[in-house]
């Protein structure tokens, strides 16, 4: 149990009993810690880094090399980890053991398999990186958030100006690669860099700039994913997070039951997508492939790099689910590693008193966005758009405030002493002082 601190009873003339003490400081820790991070200044090498985190075309013509931007980017902010990192604290030390069993999992894969795609292994391990250095505050999540939502409207720009000469007809790509790939970054970060933008209007600019170029794409399962995380952003506080989980589970199984059964009769293939039967088919004839090449793979999989199946004569092509992508590679044990990883973030919820803060909302959406698209989108789980969203889910709840299931709080009886419960109007206990946010290094102050 929190201790409480002794509290002088203050007399209000009119009033029976001592009158109730101001909000602690707990209370407060949210609010303070989101003004500081909106009013932080911007870290130039972070925030290009994020502009060109969006970034995973890689057919532009001023690009020099086929090297997404995206993966570059990915790479520089390791690098600033590594250079820059810290041990896990009380907040983050069950992350950093879930990443390490994933981290294991691949390693054991790799040794499985006999042969090493350095370039599939070097993409992991940043994945993991960045995730543990936006969490750990690492990452300055602000100059990050900037550079993200600049680079979402640049893509936007380049991909109007550009639209007739589109591989993709009447679909949005450009600088932030293929629709799909487009969408993901859109419905991923979008959400993510509005809350940590500094002025209200930059944050409807960026909602709006999302919104359109998700449209453009004209990506169904962005679109779907897009909508779901609407939904989360309104509602996730009023639910429990077990209620929240399951309604995500019940999103992905959906999904997944109605891209694997070929041109269903559903919304997907009507009306604006009616045109869209041949790439259900394609994924109609992947899917028994796909789950014949993951069964095969055994508890260690077949390794990195081999998350695609041969269809016809030698034509390979890359598994669009990535939930099965994952075991092809990593087997059994990584999905095991990948479940653990999920557990963690869903505890950690329930270990803070059951329902979420309003600001958590976001990080929650820009998460579940990621296992939605995984369902149908290939390559999701293993991206930057989802290091970046599971690491800010982390580094917002070590800031958020605690919160008991909303009911009615009955009467307070009268204080009968000279201790009363330091107790905001949220059911929250004051920290002792030596606790206080205010004296404990801050996310913010640890680095770009």
């Amino acid at each position: 149990m929190s201790p409480v601190t002794p509290v002088t009873p203050v007399t209000v003339p009119g009033r029976s009993r001592p009158a109730r003490r101001p909000p602690g400081p707990r209370s407060l820790t949210r609010q303070r810690w989101l003004r500081a991070v909106r009013a932080e200044k911007t870290r130039w090498p972070t925030a290009v880094l994020g502009f060109f985190l969006v970034m995973d075309g890689s057919t532009m013509p001023w690009w020099p090399t086929t090297v997404p931007p995206a993966q570059l980017a990915l790479a520089g902010l390791a690098a600033l980890v590594l250079l820059r990192i810290t041990p896990p604290t009380r907040g983050t030390r069950l992350l950093a053991i879930a990443l390490g069993c994933v981290l294991g999992s691949v390693l054991l894969s790799t040794l499985s398999a006999g042969h090493v795609e350095a370039k599939r292994l070097g993409t992991v391990f940043a994945w993991a990186l960045v995730m543990y250095g936006v969490a750990r505050g690492s990452v300055s999540i602000a100059s990050l958030a900037r550079g993200i939502g600049l680079g979402l409207f640049v893509g936007l720009v380049y991909g109007v100006v550009f639209w007739s000469s589109s591989l993709y007809e009447n679909r949005l790509t450009g600088v932030l690669g293929d629709p799909n790939t487009a969408g993901l970054a859109l419905a991923t970060l979008g959400p993510l860099a509005v809350v940590f933008l500094r002025h209200r209007w930059t944050r409807v600019a960026l909602a709006l700039t999302v919104l359109t170029a998700v449209i453009l794409t004209a990506s169904r399962t962005s679109m779907f994913a897009l909508a779901v995380a609407g939904v989360l952003i309104l509602l996730a506080h009023k639910l429990h997070p077990v209620v929240v989980a399951g309604l995500l589970w019940l999103a992905v199984w959906w999904l997944s039951s109605t891209a694997h059964s070929g041109t269903a009769e559903t919304f997907f293939d009507r009306g604006y997508f009616a045109d869209r039967e041949g790439s259900d088919h394609l994924r109609s004839m992947l899917a028994p492939l796909e789950e014949q090449k993951r069964l095969a793979g055994g508890w260690f999989g077949h390794g990195p790099g081999e998350a695609y199946v041969v269809l016809g004569n030698d034509f390979q092509m890359f598994s669009h689910d990535s939930y099965s992508a994952f075991q092809m590679e990593f087997g059994k044990l990584g999905v095991v590693a990948l479940v653990l990883l999920a557990l963690t973030l869903l505890l950690r919820q329930l270990h803070r008193g059951g329902y979420l803060d309003p600001l958590m909302n976001w990080p929650v959406a820009a998460c579940g966005v990621v296992l939605v698209c995984s369902t149908n989108l290939g390559e999701s789980l293993l991206t930057p758009s989802a290091a970046v969203a599971a690491g800010a889910l982390v580094l917002v709840s070590r800031h958020a405030r605690r919160r008991r299931p909303p009911t009615t709080r009955p009467e307070r009886p009268p204080a009968t002493g000279g201790r009363q419960e330091a107790a905001d109007t949220h059911g929250e206990v004051d920290t002792p002082v030596a606790d206080a946010p205010w004296n404990t290094p801050a996310p913010w102050q640890v680095g770009s």
